[in-house]
């Protein structure tokens, strides 16, 4: 009888683990759908940015005007404060609120990847005119001071952006998306990274701050390439 029960329970014990290994695949292969579907969208924003990098920013606006000091300031402190928006946000989320971030119940993407879209289109669009328009005069010292400022304002949120996603301490650093967001990112530096040089150009009596600027810049450009 003793034999007997052992018997029953051992069996019901085997169930039970089967079970629970089929709900444990069945969990982990869930995650990897989603997962492959998250990679799937960063992969056609990355094509989307590009694309729209390749219409706006290939082009010389040489029948534009000089563009005046105030609107150049105004569009670098618009696009910093773009920046430091989704940076703080980002610092915000924590690996175990990630999940929930990155949903993919269709037609809603989820906020992170909706937060690069939109800043990404952010940058594209307003910093073009800078990046093609040639340099055809010098700004007063003045007015290259207020440039230099929202540079510097401009860089900082960069950094913090980029350091919030895939420094060491990033919030997808060691997540399996680090290579797809990296990719995005990479786009959306390297269109940074044209800015600082249309910067530069401009404010020549700053040159050399401006240059430190673009070191750091370019640092945080190399953040979004490392494996």
């Amino acid at each position: 009888m003793q034999f007997k029960l052992i018997s029953i329970l051992a069996t019901a014990l085997t169930v039970q683990s089967a079970y629970a290994m089929s709900a444990t695949q069945q969990g982990q292969a869930m995650e990897q759908s989603e997962q492959s579907k998250q990679v799937h969208q960063l992969e056609e924003l990355a094509h989307h940015i590009h694309q729209k990098q390749m219409t706006e920013l290939h082009q010389l606006d040489i029948a534009l005007p000089e563009l005046n000091a105030t609107g150049i300031t105004s569009t670098l402190n618009s696009v910093a404060n773009v920046f430091a928006t989704t940076g703080n946000a980002i610092s915000n989320i924590t690996s175990v609120t990630l999940a929930q971030q990155l949903p993919i119940s269709s037609p809603r993407k989820g906020n992170i990847i909706n937060s690069i879209s939109a800043l990404a289109g952010n940058l594209v669009t307003n910093v073009a005119s800078i990046i093609t328009t040639p340099v055809t005069s010098t700004f007063s010292q003045a007015d290259q001071l207020s440039i230099y400022n929202a540079f510097a304002t401009l860089t900082k949120a960069n950094t913090n952006l980029i350091n919030a996603f895939v420094g060491p301490n990033g919030l997808v650093a060691n997540s399996l998306l680090r290579g797809p967001i990296g990719v995005v990112l990479n786009l959306i530096e390297r269109t940074v990274v044209n800015l600082a040089g249309a910067i530069i150009a401009r404010i020549p009596a700053y040159a050399n701050q401006a240059q430190a600027l673009l070191s750091q810049i370019h640092a945080s450009l190399a953040l979004t390439i490392s494996v």
